[in-house]
């Protein structure tokens, strides 16, 4: 409630919606999807908040009721900064708190082709505020994403080189892992958005991933998104939530 509040009160300060990627934003507060990083970014002064409510599923078979709070925003010229926080209303009883695992990251805009084709740079770090066996531990991430469009689709691509370790990364072990993403979005009507991905890593994940994604008049956003773990620590996560879109920050 206090979430949907903060978004109608920020309606004011909407963004022309031609000045703004017509895409969401990912899972850790990039430009993007749920499950499907984009090679676009904030143009400068540009604030994306995404609040979202979530219900998914661990292996181990704990259920996990989320409330995911995303922002991105455009710092400087080709360059947002963004980041990323779950809040967990119920885990199951794995008691590790309330509060997940912070993420904060960049992307740059390096090349801008013709017909539409991006070139982005981005880095992220996951810090250890969460349960190391709920969230999983420290991440740090860099790598790039690309796009272009071809016909009707908008396609994605993204590749990344990691480093995990525990909730201690100077005592803990660290392991290294690529990470890839690869999906497509379209318009199937005017403000109606499709988007679907795969994504998967060297250290044995794999994930399927569609979302759906309804434009309000340039400013607010509805959308949802269903991921099954096809292999991982995921079975499978729900979300559904809204984003508002602003200007002169």
């Amino acid at each position: 409630m206090a979430c949907s509040l903060l978004l109608v009160l920020l309606l004011p300060l909407q963004l022309p919606a031609e000045d703004a990627p017509a895409v969401l934003t990912d899972e850790f507060g990039f430009s993007g999807f749920p499950g499907l990083p984009t090679a676009d970014v904030m143009p400068v002064g540009g604030l994306r908040i995404t609040a979202a409510a979530g219900f998914g599923e661990l292996e181990g078979g704990s259920d996990l009721v989320r409330l995911p709070l995303r922002g991105c925003w455009g710092a400087l010229s080709n360059l947002e900064v963004c980041t990323a926080l779950p809040l967990y209303l119920d885990d199951d009883g794995m008691e590790g708190g309330a509060l997940g695992n912070i993420s904060v990251g960049a992307s740059y805009l390096y090349e801008r082709a013709r017909g539409g084709t991006n070139l982005v740079l981005r880095a992220r770090a996951s810090l250890p505020t969460g349960s190391e066996s709920r969230d999983g531990g420290s991440r740090l991430e860099m790598g790039a994403s690309t796009g272009t469009t071809f016909r009707l689709f908008r396609l994605s691509a993204t590749g990344l080189y990691g480093l995990a370790s525990g909730n201690d990364p100077f005592s803990d072990d660290i392991d290294d892992y690529a990470r890839f993403v690869f999906g497509s979005s379209s318009f199937v009507s005017r403000g109606l958005q499709l988007a679907g991905s795969l994504e998967g890593s060297t250290a044995g994940e794999l994930t399927a991933s569609a979302c759906c994604a309804y434009d309000l008049a340039g400013a607010m956003g509805l959308h949802g998104a269903v991921r099954a773990g096809l292999d991982g620590p995921w079975r499978y996560r729900l979300e559904a939530g809204a984003s508002w879109t602003g200007f002169g920050f």
